[in-house]
Formats: structure tokens, C-alpha cells, sequence
């Protein structure tokens, strides 16, 4: 299957006219991206499922999502955009094991479809026929404002992000690393094209408004994470605090923005389907996805202690990973304003302070089974939660006031 894709992407170029593509370096490595996920798919056990079924359904999600990489008529971008989410809500309904599988795909389809809306307005209203012509024009940021609604409910910015931990808790293994590692990446590439060329927008009420709730979002998102005890919902909410670190990358306006925002979304391609892949083999092993049941997965599969690490490794942006040099960068954008960096930074390091703390949780309970020795911890989380919803809203308030 992955064969499949790698042809997919080398004939792209060959048929600009049938389809109005236009294919460059970001797009090619979105698209080389979603075979590396059909390899990590093909690590599934199969036994257990339709291995045609399961393949014939990969293969059409993969390449609807790779359309969106590639098109340039703004009407086929958008219906791609959307018909990509009907097979994982299929899916869901189809192969998901418990009963409020009903309600995670209703939660699925109510929060993508209404939040398309806006992005539906603005492709019909504007006369562009290339999408790329509308990421590149200035004049649009009116309608660029708009459109980000759309994007951020399926990236999804903290707020908007209620559907995402049902889905994942509710989809099985092949639905949660489709959607982690290409679903979510779809919002990430138009939001990466919407800002990259529209450099007059930065510092404007929306930009700033969007940048400073993203921190925010990923503060309060990293403490809940480390209140999960479901394993599949720790690592969705894990995710919605990674996605929120690409929305301010993407939002910083450093000349190296671009580069960091697209690697970031690789990166958090492969770390979390690697993480949903681990979840589904230690579920299988323990029959449980309750991180308080996991008892020395390391030292009964001396493998996932490697795997673990490295993912880890990567969830927390250090080397070797290719991610530690695009947050060196953000926060090198970040203390470039004078006025407001610093404070920006202070958040910043208590966001990975909290990465890091619910990061190690989840490998000290996979590997040394230790989780429920951590209680006192959740506890002593749970109170502080409270007052640190507060001071960071207060934060939050004062770091806009200073950005505007």
C-alpha cells in the first residue's frame, strides 16, 4: 500500500491538467508522510480484522487526505477537505467496540462540518481558482480570518478540541493513527499555507487573540493530560497540546515559521501514531487501556522499552529528533519581541515543565508499571489545577493587552 502512495506522489505532477494540481516542497513532504503512516498501519495485527477490508479502506483515506495536499481548485480542496472525515466516521461506528462509539462519531461529524462552514462561504465568495492564489493574497486576510475557523476546529485548538478524545477513545487502533497522522495534518497544512504568505497579518487582533489562547490551550491541556487514567484519552489530549505548540509556531512569524511548523506536524505524525500503535498492543496484552492496570510492559517486551524512549524522546521535541531544532527556533522567534518574549518564554517553559511531567508518567506506567504508586501526584495535580486555571487566565489577559 505504501508502494501505492510513493507512485501516487511521483505521477502527481504528471496530471496538473486533469485534476488542476500543483505539487511543491511541502506538499511532497505531506504526501511522502501519509506512506510512512501505511507502513505504520501495516504493523497492525491482522489476524483480528478484514486485512482486505481493513487495506481497501487505508488506501481511501490515505489518498483522499493526500488530495488535499496537492489541489489547486478551491472547490475540490474543500470537498476532499471533508470527504476525508466520512471513512473515519465509518470506521468508528463499524469497528469501534463500544457502545458510545454512536456518540464520538456524532461529537465527529457535528464539529468538522459546522466548523467547514465558514470555509464553504469563503470558497464559493471568492473568485480565485487557485487555492494556492488565495493563501498568497493579502487582500483575503478578511476572509483568511474565516477560513481559520474551519482549520483550527479540526487541528483542534484547545476549546475546540471536545471531539477529538471521544474520537480516539471510541475508534479502534487503524482509526486513531489515521486520524492522529494525517486527519489532523490536513487543518495543519492549510493553516501552514493561510500564514506563511500573509506576513501583514501578524500582530493583528485575530493572529494575536489565536496565538495567546493556544498557549493557553496547551498549559491546561497538559494538566488534564496528566489527570487521564484512560490511555487512549492521554494521548488525545497529549496530542491537542502538541497541535496547539504548531498553531503558535506557525503563528510566531519567524523567517524559519514555515520550515518549523511543517516539521513539527511530522514529527507529531510519527510520535503519535507510535504512541496509539503502543496503546493498542499493550490493551491487546492487558485486555485493559487503564494506565493503573499496565503492570512492567518494559520488562515483558525488553522492545517497547526502546520504542517508548524514542517516542518519549520525540513527544518532548529532544535529539535526535528533528523537532528540537524547529522549537529552538520558535523560541529564538519568540524573544525577538522585545515587549512581550519574555513572558511569552515564562509560559513556554511551564508548558514543558507540564510535557514533561505527563511524558514521563505515561513511560514510567508503561514500562516499570508504577502509575498507581503516582495517585498522591494526580491529587496534588487536581489541586493546583484549580488556582492555575486562574493565574493563567490572568496570564493570558496580560500577555494579549501586551501584544496589542
Amino acid at each position: 500500500m505504501s508502494l501505492c502512495v510513493v507512485v501516487f506522489c511521483i505521477v502527481l505532477e504528471e496530471l496538473p491538467i486533469l485534476w488542476n494540481m500543483r505539487v511543491d516542497s511541502c506538499s511532497k513532504v505531506f504526501v511522502l508522510m501519509s506512506s510512512v503512516v501505511l507502513v505504520m498501519i501495516m504493523l497492525l495485527p491482522m489476524d483480528s480484522m478484514n486485512m482486505y477490508n481493513t487495506a481497501v479502506l487505508s488506501v481511501i483515506v490515505v489518498i483522499t487526505m493526500s488530495m488535499v495536499f496537492v489541489l489547486e481548485s478551491p472547490i475540490l480542496f474543500y470537498v476532499f477537505f471533508e470527504l476525508s472525515v466520512i471513512p473515519l466516521g465509518i470506521l468508528l461506528v463499524s469497528h469501534g467496540e463500544y457502545p458510545e462509539r454512536l456518540l464520538a462519531s456524532s461529537y465527529l461529524y457535528l464539529y468538522t462540518f459546522l466548523g467547514s462552514i465558514p470555509m464553504f462561504v469563503v470558497v464559493l465568495y471568492l473568485p480565485t481558482p487557485s487555492v494556492f492564489e488565495l493563501w498568497n493574497d493579502v487582500s483575503y486576510s478578511i476572509w483568511v480570518s474565516i477560513m481559520l475557523v474551519a482549520l483550527l476546529v479540526k487541528l483542534p485548538m484547545f476549546s475546540l478540541h471536545l471531539w477529538l478524545p471521544k474520537a480516539h477513545s471510541q475508534s479502534p487502533v487503524l482509526g486513531s493513527v489515521l486520524l492522529a497522522a494525517l486527519a489532523l495534518k490536513l487543518s495543519s497544512y492549510g493553516l501552514i499555507r493561510l500564514i506563511s504568505n500573509l506576513t501583514d497579518l501578524f500582530g493583528s487582533f485575530v493572529i494575536v487573540s489565536i496565538f495567546v489562547m493556544s498557549l493557553f490551550g496547551m498549559l491546561v491541556s497538559s494538566f488534564i493530560t496528566s489527570l487521564q487514567a484512560d490511555s487512549k484519552v492521554y494521548i488525545a489530549y497529549s496530542s491537542v497540546a502538541h497541535m496547539g505548540l504548531c498553531v503558535c509556531v506557525a503563528l510566531s512569524g519567524g523567517c524559519y515559521a514555515f520550515a518549523s511548523a511543517v516539521t513539527l506536524s511530522v514529527v507529531h505524525a510519527i510520535v503519535s501514531s507510535g504512541y496509539f500503535l503502543m496503546a493498542h498492543f499493550w490493551s491487546l496484552f492487558y485486555s485493559s487501556r487503564s494506565l493503573y492496570l499496565i503492570k512492567s510492559f518494559g520488562s515483558l517486551h525488553r522492545w517497547s522499552l526502546v520504542v517508548m524512549l524514542l517516542l518519549a524522546m520525540g513527544n518532548t521535541s529532544t535529539p535526535p529528533w528533528f523537532s528540537y531544532l524547529s522549537e529552538v527556533m520558535f523560541f529564538g522567534s519568540v524573544l525577538s519581541h522585545t515587549s512581550y518574549g519574555y513572558l511569552c518564554v515564562v509560559l513556554l517553559l511551564l508548558i514543558y515543565v507540564m510535557v514533561g511531567v505527563y511524558t514521563v508518567l505515561l513511560f514510567a506506567a508503561v514500562i516499570y508499571g508504577v502509575f498507581s504508586s503516582t495517585s498522591s501526584l494526580h491529587m496534588g495535580a487536581m489541586s493546583v489545577f484549580s488556582y492555575s486555571v486562574f493565574v493563567v487566565g490572568c496570564s493570558a489577559f496580560l500577555l494579549q493587552v501586551l501584544l496589542l
